[in-house]
């Protein structure tokens, strides 16, 4: 046959989910047909058959590239002008790798085809490059990012869930301290600030008197000569009146401003205070220690210059008057010689019935409230005590 049909190959490369080929690299091999080629003389006096392998023509094509056409042999119409070879003899043509850079992006499927002619078998190995795809790329970033935001959200979650566990524990932290307690812990701020402006020391030493080698101990000459400031500077103010109003942030540092404004908790009055910038605290002073304040101004000497004040002085303050101070009285009611206080206790009502005693009245004492049986002796000495009964 001198005109054979060429043999055609397609198949499509499949590319991996968000990737787009961007290079190819192809090399051939193809195995020349064999066959008889009848060839006349040059004087035309005859002809000839001579067996000689065909001519190949390879064509591949990849997507929008160019076709590559290959046409090996000498004389154009075979591989081997040899004369001698022999009839059952064989012949490979290898072409080397070929590369081209597509045109264009190729995603999913990359078409592929190979046109044959005068080949008995032809086989290809085609390497494809290929690249991420923006979209792709964008994908997995935001794959990334709700990865990140789950496991974020999840470990907020489980922190909140054991901050209830220890607030249910009786754990103590910031978030969990009562807002009496914050109360408490603001004043007593303020009232070291208070004694560091007084005492004209910042930051505040205080006047420690306890040894530095033994902690368990006390220096006892250091307590005696520290016990007048310190008494002096508790009882000549009255720290329970003490009020201040907090400031806004602007009033710190600029570098304190973020993180002042921005500061939140659970306990709005706490918050007010801790992002406070400045705070203006007004102190009184005992109406029987007025002179003596101003003397610890002028001086800074306790009792003015003297020693400290005994009980039949008036400017003496018994230990009952100090805790009365340090409980501070109700908030409302006629002030008098009686405060209120809430004192915590271990005890518990054990009973079969789920309630509590109960005085429908609410009043003892005052008539028509009388106790069956006197709580007291009577004025004249007589009681009518029942032995066993209280």
């Amino acid at each position: 046959m001198w005109n054979l049909a060429p043999a055609t190959a397609k198949e499509e490369i499949a590319l991996p989910p968000g990737y787009e080929a961007v290079h190819v690299s192809i090399s051939v091999r193809a195995d020349p047909l064999l066959g008889k080629f009848v060839r006349e003389y040059t004087d035309s006096t005859g002809t000839e058959t001579i067996e000689r392998f065909r001519s190949l023509s390879v064509t591949t094509t990849v997507a929008d590239l160019a076709e590559w056409h290959w046409h090996p042999g000498d004389h154009g119409n075979t591989i081997q002008p040899d004369r001698t070879q022999r009839k059952n003899a064989t012949a490979a043509w290898q072409l080397r790798s070929q590369n081209g850079q597509l045109t264009y992006s190729v995603r999913d499927k990359l078409p592929v085809r190979i046109v044959a002619a005068g080949a008995e078998s032809v086989s290809a190995a085609v390497l494809v490059q290929c690249a991420l795809t923006d979209a792709a790329y964008q994908s997995w970033r935001q794959g990334v990012y709700d990865l990140l935001l789950a496991a974020h959200q999840e470990a907020q979650r489980e922190y909140r869930e054991e901050q209830a566990r220890l607030a249910m524990r009786g754990a103590s932290s910031v978030r969990e301290r009562s807002p009496a307690r914050n109360q408490q812990m603001v004043r007593e701020e303020l009232r070291r600030l208070v004694l560091a402006w007084l005492t004209d020391q910042s930051p505040f030493p205080g006047r420690p008197a306890v040894l530095v080698d033994h902690p368990e101990d006390t220096h006892l000459p250091t307590a005696l000569e520290v016990a007048a400031d310190i008494q002096f500077l508790e009882q000549a103010f009255e720290w329970q009146n003490m009020v201040y109003v907090c400031y806004p942030y602007y009033w710190a540092r600029t570098d304190q401003w973020d993180d002042l404004r921005l500061l939140e908790t659970a306990d709005p009055e706490l918050g007010q205070f801790l992002r406070a910038g400045s705070v203006r605290v007004v102190l009184p002073a005992r109406p029987s220690m007025q002179c003596q304040v101003e003397h610890w101004l002028a001086f800074r000497q306790p009792w003015a210059g003297g020693t400290p004040p005994t009980p039949d002085k008036p400017a003496y303050v018994s230990v009952a008057q100090e805790i009365r101070d340090q409980l501070l009285p109700p908030p409302d009611g006629i002030p008098g010689e009686s405060w209120e206080v809430r004192l915590p206790t271990p005890f518990r009502w054990l009973d079969a019935s789920a309630r509590l005693p109960h005085n429908p009245r609410g009043v003892l004492g005052l008539p028509p409230n009388e106790p069956v049986r006197p709580l007291c002796d009577h004025p004249d000495g007589h009681g009518d005590h029942v032995d066993g009964e209280e």
